[in-house]
C-alpha cells in the first residue's frame, strides 16, 4: 500500500530575485487591468457626451426656410414713359443692408448656374448637401491650424448667409451639415441655387445676382453673357479684391480661373474658354445713361415714398418705423402715377428763383405747386422753390397747412348753393354789409361793417357770375348763412375729404368766416385742395389724389391697390356750370386771374385766386380740360405778409403750365353735362332775357331751374312761398315740423289736413293757439283739424271724399253751361283741363268763378252757392309712426288700398315719441326704448314695402336733411298723382339723444342717409303706364365704416353698449347686417321694376 504524501511537510524555498519577478508582473498586471479600465470607461463616458453633444446639435439646428427669409430685397419705382405708355424702371430705393432684387431661377442664363457650380461646389449636382470628402479635407487642415475653410456646399453657403452664423467652430460646423441635410430634403437642387444666388455679396453693399448685373453691367440679369456670368462669380469669392470696377485685373485672374473650371466640367469648350479669356470684359462704369442724374431724389419721389408708408400704415396697421423698413427692403415694384414731362418742366421752373416775380419783401418767399390728372393721379409735385437740397425733406405741397382765403368759395358756398338751387349762374345778390359796425353776432360785436372786400366799398345788386369774377366777400357770407357752417362743414369733410378741418373746442371752423372765406383755425394742404376741386373739372366727382396705382411684393402680389374709385359728390349739372363760371375767372372782364389764361395757345382755362388775410399765403387754383395746378406762395416758417406790385400767383401758375402745353391736347374740352342749356339773362334781373331787356350776357343753366321759369316744387322755388306753419310748440329742433313747414310752402291754403293724435297734435294744435296761419295776400291757410289716434286715415279720407262728391255735383252743373256763349266755354275748358291738377286748377278755378259772376244766369248762381268747392284742393293726413306703423295702421292700409286721392305724411321717429319712447313697429334692432329696455331684438317694419306691393300707391322714403332735392321732388310727386300716396319721413327726436344736441337734426338725416341706416327712394306707379321705371332708387350704398358711429351717436342706441356692452354688440351688428341686406333687396327692386 503506497504511503500518503503529508501535505504539512516543509517545502523548499523559492529565490529571492524569482519573487521580486513575480511581484513585479503581478503589480503590472493589474496596472494595466486598472488603466484599460480606465480608457473603457472613459470612452463610454466620453462617446456619450459626444452623442449627446451631438444629438444636442441636431436638437438645436435651426430650420431654415427659403420663402421666409428676412432678406433685404430693393424696391423699385416704376414710371410710366410719356412716349410709350410703358412703365420703365425709375428709382429704387435700398435698405440698410444694401441692394437687391430678388429674380427667379427661370430669369438666370445657364451659364450662370455652369459657372456657380464649376467654381463653388463642382458635386452639387451629386451629393446631399454635403460634400464629405471636401468636409475631411477642410477638418484636417483645420486641425493643422490652417483655418481658410473651403469644405462648405453651396447648400452650407446658403445657410450661412441666411443665418448670419459665420464663427469657425466645431459645434457651428456640426449644425450646419445637420441643416445642409435636411434643407436637401426639403428643397430642390434648383430652389437652393435661386436663393443662394439671390443673396450672396457683390460689393459696394450689393446683394444677388439681378442687383449685381444692374450695377456692373447696367443689364437685367437674364441678358448676361457667359464671359459677365464668369466675372459676376468670380466676385464672389472675395468681394472687395476681385470687384471689377477697381481691380479689373483681379477680376480677370478669378474669371479665368471660373471659365477654366467650367471648361473642366465640360460647359465649355478649351477654345471657347480661351477666347473668353482674351476678351476684355466691359463694364457700366463710365458709360453715359439716358437717365436723369441728381444728387438727391425728386419732389415726387419724396412723396410717392410718403404715400406708400401711409398706406401700408393704413391697410396693415404697422407704425411707421415698421412700414419704413418693409417699403425699403421688402422688394416692392411700386408703379407711380407721375408724368416725367411734366414733373421734368415743374422742377426746372421752380430751381431757378428768377422765374418767379420778385415780391417787394426784402426776403423772397417760397412756393409750392402739385399738378394732378382729373382721374386723382399726381402727375407733378414741388414741395419748395430752389433747388433741392435733399432727400425725404418736408414738402409744402402735401403737408403744408395754410389758409386758403378765397379759395374756399367754388368748393363750398358756391358748390352747395348751385347744386340746392339756390342760386343761378345769374342770380342777383347785393354786395352789401351783411352785419353793420356796432352790430352784435354770436357774442362778437363787429367794429366795422362786415365782411369787407379787397376793394373798398360795395357795389349793390351783382350776379354771381360777377360776385365769383370780382371775388366779392359778401355773397359766400350769405349762402353759408343760408346753408349753414354745418352743412358746408360736413360737406367740406365728408365729400372733399378735406381732413385739417376742426370740428370743435374754442377756435373751430364750423362757423360763417371759415367756410365763406377760408379764414380757417389750420389750413389746407395744396394738394387736398386739388382734390377738392377735381369736382369742377370733372362733371361732379371725388377721387382720392393718389401717387401710385398698386404696389406688388417681389413675387407680384398686390400689397397696396390706390382707391381710385369716383364718389359722386355734386351733380354733373352743378359742376359744369361752376366751372363755366370759374373760366370768367381767368377771362370775363373782372376777373381775377386773367393772367393765368392759355387761350393764347387754344387751351381753355379755369380758375380762382385766393388770399389770407393780411396777405400771408397767396394762391391761385387753375385747371385745363387735362390737369388740375395748384400753387401756393408764402413764408413755410412765418405768416409775414408778401407785398406785391401785381397779384403773383397767376402769373406762377401760367409760368409752369405754359411748359407743359406742348404735352396737352389743344382740341380737349371740359364735360358739359346734356342737362345743363345755354341762355341769354338780363344782367340787371338775373332772369332770362326778354325784348326789354338793355344789358344781356350769356349764362349757363340747369334745365330744371332756368331763372324767371322758376318752378314752386323745386327746392329754391318753395322757399318763395310764405310758409304756412309759422311756429309750433315743438321740442326745439323738431323734425316733424320742417316737413310740415315745406309742404305748407308747396300747397299752402289748398291744404286739408286730418292729423292723429300723437306729438303732430300736440304741436300742431296747442290749447290757446294754432301754429297754422293764413296767406298774407288772400288772407286763407290751410284747414287743419285733429283726429282720434286710431282712425285718422279713415278721417282724412272722409274729408276727401265729401270734398270731391260735392265738387264732383257742381263739376257736372258746369259742364252743362258750355254752349251759353263762345267766351264761357273757353273759360270752362281750361278748368275742366285742369281740374285734377291742384296747382294748375287754382288760376282756372278763379276766371271760372269771376265769369259765372259775370253770366248772370240761374244755372251760375246755383253754383256759386258752393263756388269754395270749385278748385281742386289738397288732401293730407298726417301722423307719427305709432299711428302709421301701429294703432292705425289697419284703417291706413284700408284707406290706401280705396284708391282715393290722399295723401299721406308719415313722421318716422322710430318710436312713440309723444307718450315718452315707447318701442313701435318702427322702432330699429338695438334700440332702447320703453318696453324694449334690453334693446328691440327684431327688426322694423318695412311699411313702404308693403305699400308698394299694391302696385298702385305712390310711396316715397324721403330725408330732409341728407337731400332736399329728392324730398321737394317726392312731395311734390305724390300729390301730383291721381290716386294714393304715402310718403315716410325720417324724423330724428329730442329721445334719440343724439349727440351735440337736436341743432344737429337735419346734419343727423344726412349721417343715417350717409352710412345707410335709412334709404332713400320713391315708386311712382305714373311712370309705369310712361313705360319707364316706376321705382327710383336714390340712395347709394352706405358707408358701412360709419353705420356703427352713427348708431353710437343716439343714446337710444349707446346706452345699451353701457348697460349690456355684449348685448349691444350682437345687435348693433345685426341691426347694420339687416341695413346691408336692406340697400342689397332694394337694388334688386330697381331691376325687378324695369
Amino acid at each position: 500500500m503506497a504511503k500518503k504524501k503529508n501535505s504539512d511537510a516543509p517545502q523548499k524555498e523559492q529565490p529571492a530575485w524569482l519573487k521580486a519577478v513575480k511581484g513585479f508582473f503581478r503589480f503590472l498586471g493589474r496596472a494595466l487591468v486598472t488603466v484599460l479600465s480606465v480608457f473603457i470607461i472613459s470612452g463610454c463616458i466620453i462617446g456619450c457626451v459626444l452623442a449627446a453633444v451631438v444629438l444636442g446639435m441636431v436638437d438645436d439646428a435651426e430650420g431654415v426656410d427659403l420663402n421666409s427669409l428676412e432678406l433685404n430685397y430693393t424696391s423699385i419705382i416704376y414710371t410710366k414713359d410719356p412716349d410709350t405708355g410703358e412703365y420703365t424702371e425709375d428709382t429704387k430705393l435700398y435698405g440698410e443692408k444694401g441692394k437687391l432684387i430678388w429674380a427667379d431661377y427661370d430669369e438666370m442664363p445657364s451659364y450662370l448656374i455652369k459657372a456657380t457650380v464649376a467654381a463653388e461646389d463642382k458635386r452639387f449636382w451629386q451629393h446631399q448637401g454635403v460634400d464629405f470628402t471636401r468636409t475631411i479635407y477642410a477638418t484636417v487642415k483645420f486641425l493643422t491650424g490652417n483655418t481658410d475653410g473651403g469644405g462648405s456646399t453651396i447648400t452650407q453657403q446658403l445657410i450661412k448667409n441666411a443665418t448670419g452664423h459665420n464663427e469657425v467652430r466645431i459645434d457651428r460646423k456640426v449644425k450646419e451639415i445637420f441643416n445642409a441635410l435636411a434643407m436637401e430634403k426639403k428643397y430642390s437642387k434648383q430652389q437652393i441655387l435661386e436663393a443662394y444666388l439671390n443673396v450672396i455679396a457683390f460689393g459696394y453693399n450689393t446683394y444677388g445676382v439681378q442687383a449685381a448685373a444692374n450695377m456692373y453691367f447696367d443689364k437685367d440679369v437674364s441678358e448676361l453673357t457667359v464671359n459677365e456670368c464668369a466675372s459676376l462669380i468670380a466676385i464672389t469669392n472675395n468681394p472687395s479684391y476681385y470687384e471689377p470696377f477697381g481691380h479689373m485685373e483681379n477680376n480677370n485672374e478669378r474669371r479665368e480661373y471660373v471659365l477654366n473650371e467650367m471648361k473642366k466640367l465640360g460647359y465649355i469648350s478649351q477654345d471657347e474658354k480661351d477666347a473668353l479669356a482674351a476678351t476684355p470684359i466691359v463694364t457700366s462704369k463710365g458709360q453715359t445713361s439716358n437717365k436723369k442724374t441728381s444728387k438727391y431724389q425728386s419732389w415726387f419721389i419724396d412723396y410717392v415714398i410718403d404715400d406708400v408708408i401711409s398706406g401700408l400704415m393704413d391697410e396693415y396697421g404697422w407704425d411707421k418705423e415698421t412700414a419704413s423698413k418693409e417699403l425699403y427692403s421688402g422688394g416692392y415694384r411700386i408703379y407711380a402715377t407721375v408724368d416725367n414731362n411734366i414733373q421734368s418742366a415743374l422742377e426746372e421752373y421752380y430751381e431757378n428763383p428768377d422765374n418767379f416775380p420778385q415780391m417787394r419783401n426784402e426776403v423772397q418767399p417760397d412756393s409750392a405747386f402739385v399738378i394732378l390728372n382729373f382721374n386723382g393721379e399726381i402727375v407733378g409735385i414741388v414741395g419748395g422753390k430752389g433747388e433741392k437740397e435733399g432727400s425725404r425733406l418736408f414738402n409744402i405741397a402735401s403737408s403744408g397747412k395754410r389758409h386758403i382765403g378765397s379759395t374756399i368759395k367754388p368748393i363750398s358756398s358756391y358748390a352747395l348753393a348751385l347744386e340746392n338751387d339756390l342760386i343761378t349762374y345769374s342770380t342777383v345778390i347785393c354786395d352789401e354789409p351783411v352785419y353793420k359796425a356796432g352790430e352784435t353776432y354770436q357774442g362778437t360785436t363787429f367794429k366795422t361793417d362786415w365782411p369787407v372786400n379787397y376793394y373798398a366799398g360795395y357795389k349793390g345788386n351783382v350776379t354771381v357770375d360777377e360776385a365769383l369774377q370780382r371775388s366779392i366777400n359778401t355773397i359766400p357770407v350769405k349762402l353759408v348763412t343760408m346753408l349753414t357752417p354745418r352743412v358746408v362743414f360736413d360737406f367740406m369733410t365728408q365729400k372733399l375729404h378735406i381732413t385739417s378741418l376742426v370740428d370743435s373746442g374754442e377756435n373751430n371752423d364750423v362757423a360763417v368766416a371759415p367756410m365763406a372765406l377760408g379764414s380757417l383755425t389750420v389750413g389746407v394742404s395744396p394738394l387736398e385742395l386739388a382734390g377738392a376741386y377735381q369736382m369742377i373739372g370733372n362733371g361732379g366727382l371725388y377721387i382720392k389724389p393718389h401717387s401710385y396705382t398698386e404696389v406688388l411684393d417681389s413675387d407680384g402680389a398686390v400689397v397696396l391697390k390706390a382707391n381710385t374709385s369716383p364718389e359722386r359728390v355734386v351733380s354733373a349739372e352743378t359742376a359744369t356750370i361752376l366751372n363755366k363760371l370759374l373760366q370768367r375767372v381767368t377771362g370775363g372782364p373782372y376777373g381775377t386771374g386773367t393772367a393765368a389764361s392759355l387761350s393764347a395757345y387754344g387751351i381753355k382755362t379755369a380758375g380762382k385766386t385766393g388770399s389770407a388775410s393780411d396777405n400771408t399765403d397767396l394762391w391761385f387754383v387753375g385747371m385745363t380740360p387735362e390737369y388740375l395746378g395748384v400753387v401756393w406762395l408764402g413764408y413755410s416758417e412765418s405768416m409775414q405778409e408778401i407785398r406785391y406790385n401785381k397779384y403773383p400767383t397767376p402769373y406762377i401758375w401760367k409760368g409752369v403750365m405754359q411748359k407743359i402745353v406742348p404735352y396737352m391736347n389743344a382740341d380737349a374740352d371740359f364735360p358739359v353735362s346734356p342737362n345743363v342749356v345755354q341762355k341769354t339773362y338780363c344782367t340787371r334781373s338775373g332772369d332770362i332775357a326778354t325784348d326789354a331787356c338793355t344789358s344781356t350776357a350769356t349764362g349757363w343753366y340747369k334745365k330744371d331751374n332756368i331763372p324767371g321759369v322758376v318752378s314752386e316744387v323745386s327746392v329754391k322755388g318753395s322757399q318763395f312761398n310764405q310758409p304756412l306753419l309759422e311756429f309750433s310748440g315743438s321740442c326745439a329742433g323738431c323734425a316733424e315740423t320742417s316737413y310740415a313747414r315745406l309742404i305748407t310752402q308747396l300747397f299752402g291754403e289748398k291744404m286739408f289736413i286730418s292729423n292723429a293724435t300723437g306729438c303732430s297734435s300736440i304741436w300742431g294744435g296747442t290749447a290757446s293757439i294754432s301754429p297754422y296761419t293764413t296767406n298774407k295776400e288772400s288772407g286763407h291757410g290751410p284747414a287743419w283739424i285733429n283726429s282720434l289716434f286710431e282712425d285718422n286715415a279713415e278721417h282724412g279720407l272722409g274729408m276727401q271724399i265729401g270734398y270731391e262728391t260735392v265738387r264732383a255735383n257742381l263739376i257736372t252743373k258746369v259742364e252743362a253751361l258750355k254752349g251759353k256763349n263762345a267766351e264761357l266755354d273757353a273759360v270752362i275748358d281750361n278748368f275742366l283741363a285742369t281740374k285734377n291738377n291742384t296747382k294748375a286748377n287754382d288760376a282756372p278755378a278763379k276766371a271760372l268763378i269771376a265769369a259765372l259772376e259775370a253770366c248772370g244766369c240761374a244755372e251760375a248762381q246755383e253754383i256759386l252757392k258752393d263756388k269754395q268747392y270749385l278748385a281742386k284742393k289738397s288732401f293730407w293726413i298726417f301722423g307719427g309712426d305709432g299711428w302709421a306703423y301701429d294703432i292705425g295702421y289697419g284703417g291706413l292700409d284700408h284707406v290706401l288700398a280705396s284708391g282715393h286721392d290722399v295723401n299721406v305724411m308719415v313722421f318716422d321717429t322710430e318710436m312713440y315719441s309723444n307718450t315718452g319712447g315707447q318701442a313701435s313697429k318702427a322702432s330699429n334692432i338695438g334700440e332702447v326704448c320703453q318696453f324694449a329696455a334690453a334693446g328691440k331684438e327684431i327688426s322694423k317694419k318695412s311699411l313702404a314695402e308693403i305699400c308698394m306691393t299694391y302696385g298702385y300707391i305712390y310711396v316715397a322714403q324721403i330725408a330732409l336733411g341728407a337731400n332736399m332735392a329728392q324730398a321737394v321732388k317726392a312731395i311734390a310727386e305724390a300729390e301730383a298723382y291721381p290716386g294714393p300716396s304715402i310718403i315716410i319721413g325720417y324724423a330724428p327726436c329730442e329721445l334719440h339723444g343724439v349727440k351735440g344736441g337736436m341743432t344737429n337734426c337735419q346734419n343727423e338725416m344726412k349721417k343715417a342717409v350717409e352710412a345707410g341706416y335709412w334709404n332713400l327712394f320713391t315708386f311712382n306707379p305714373a311712370l309705369k303706364a310712361e313705360g319707364k321705371n316706376p321705382f327710383t332708387l336714390t340712395s347709394k350704398a352706405g358707408k358701412m365704416d360709419k353705420y356703427q358711429e352713427f348708431l353710437a351717436n343716439e343714446t337710444r342706441y349707446s346706452r345699451l353698449s353701457r348697460a349690456f356692452p355684449d348685448r349691444a354688440k350682437a345687435l348693433f351688428e345685426k341691426n347694420q347686417a339687416a341695413a346691408d341686406a336692406r340697400y342689397e333687396h332694394l337694388t334688386k327692386l330697381v331691376d325687378l321694376y324695369k
